[in-house]
């Protein structure tokens, strides 16, 4: 069980695809937000959808001034394009979101996605990296920024569990940080 010291950050879902809206994401923000955490919002990318409407169904719903934590992008599918298709669709969709957040995103993917897909073509960008073990994730090149390392966490005021993430020893919490001032008084390393 962790309590609210031991929490940096929380990354909340807000859309997925092109009409996806997460029903409890507005509240989920807003709760967040109001206790005081660094709170960010992440999209679930669709290889079965344009990305033009994914932008407009994450922008739509994801307000940028309030986010304290630059936007996530989700990506763990590439089942309905080429690997040229995706690729090229993928970086073009990375490009929409950080002109219209003013950052990078962070990407989330699973560690055997990572290195069958992302592992090259993506090194400007910061991982947020699944792997629940108690292994650290292993990346072909790079390194990860964020590792999820299990989906079995509990937290007090939320009834399911979640999933729990840490931060690299070589990160900080200011590289996934917008320009905004930390909700949280936390050292940069932990």
């Amino acid at each position: 069980t962790w309590n609210d010291n031991e929490i940096q950050f929380v990354y909340i879902k807000s859309t997925e695809g092109t009409t996806y809206q997460d029903k409890k994401y507005k509240e989920n923000f807003t709760e967040a937000l109001s206790n005081g955490f660094n709170v960010g919002s992440y999209h679930y990318f669709r290889t079965s959808s344009s990305i033009e409407g994914q932008f407009k169904n994450f922008t739509d719903n994801v307000d940028k001034d309030s986010q304290i934590l630059v936007p996530m992008i989700d990506v763990e599918e590439n089942k309905n394009w080429s690997r040229i298709t995706f690729h090229k669709n993928l970086k073009k969709f990375l490009v929409m979101i950080e002109d219209h957040y003013g950052a990078k995103p962070v990407i989330y993917c699973v560690n055997s996605f990572y290195n069958k897909y992302l592992s090259l073509g993506y090194k400007d960008y910061k991982f947020m990296i699944g792997r629940y073990n108690t292994k650290e994730p292993y990346m072909i090149k790079g390194d990860w920024t964020i590792w999820q390392f299990s989906e079995k966490g509990e937290i007090k005021g939320i009834q399911k569990k979640v999933d729990i993430d840490r931060l690299n020893t070589n990160a900080s919490l200011n590289e996934i940080l917008m320009n905004h001032e930390s909700k949280l008084q936390t050292s940069s390393k932990d």
